[in-house]
């Protein structure tokens, strides 16, 4: 007697609505709507009726957009490879995704050496970048991690005066002037606008030569831009756990991913 051939019936995807996945996730369904204008979510099915069709590729990828985007507590340069890692996970290129929020963890951990270097200054008047020779423009630049003309820039706002070499006249920086540029780039990448970051410095300028004239100790404690420094290392080191916790679910999206193709 021959073998019969079973029909073994493919499982029937379960698909969400808009209403569905919004609650599942926590938000409003016309943030959906949006998530999906923007390009952050994989093509969506319609009905024959029209209506959206989400399936668990979706759920997932608008989990990893809600924990990208709400923690989006950096400025630009740091913001765009977080939203190029959501396109291309969109796309389904996780694998791309995933060397992305690497990239951006590599980022955000060197903020946090500028941010404690920032905080060194403040709190002792030395950073472990200082050199025994002063450093040319460029160089101060690179060890900043800005253009040289913004360099130009601050000191033409009055963040401070560069001093020039004594011969060849060229703005040589010391390490003094570096733990300043640190300060000025914390205050600028924590979201300071240019008036309110010169009004913190020329305050702490003040407190510094009140303190030299009286002999006494500077209160750091007290002192302004010291909290604002501590407040930054506390923002990007949450910033680097919810970066890890990114990661995390794009490994494993990789491996579900991995696991159908096989």
């Amino acid at each position: 007697m021959a073998d019969r051939k079973r029909n073994v019936k493919a499982p029937t995807k379960i698909y969400m609505h808009t209403k569905d996945l919004a609650r599942a996730v926590n938000v409003h369904p016309n943030t959906i709507r949006l998530y999906e204008q923007w390009g952050y979510l994989p093509a969506i099915p319609r009905s024959p009726s029209g209506y959206r069709l989400f399936t668990e590729e979706h759920l997932v990828q608008m989990q990893l957009a809600r924990l990208t985007l709400s923690q989006l507590a950096v400025k630009d340069e740091l913001k765009r490879t977080l939203q190029t890692m959501l396109y291309e996970a969109a796309a389904g290129y996780l694998d791309l995704a995933l060397k992305l929020a690497y990239a951006h963890m590599s980022d955000v951990q060197l903020e946090q050496r500028r941010a404690k270097s920032a905080l060194l200054f403040l709190q002792q008047g030395a950073i472990p970048e200082a050199r025994d020779q002063p450093l040319s423009i460029s160089q101060a630049a690179e060890i900043i991690g800005v253009p040289a003309y913004l360099l130009r820039t601050w000191e033409q706002y009055g963040f401070f005066q560069a001093p020039r070499h004594p011969h060849k006249r060229y703005r040589v920086y010391d390490g003094t002037l570096l733990g300043r540029l640190f300060v000025v780039r914390m205050l600028r990448q924590s979201g300071y606008r240019i008036e309110a970051a010169l009004r913190l410095l020329h305050k702490f300028d003040l407190n510094q030569d009140e303190s030299r004239n009286q002999h006494q100790e500077q209160n750091h404690p007290a002192d302004t831009l010291l909290t604002i420094a501590e407040s930054w290392q506390i923002t990007l080191h949450a910033h680097e756990i919810r970066v890890q916790q990114i990661i995390d679910q794009l490994k494993t999206m990789l491996d579900t991913q991995q696991s159908r193709a096989v």
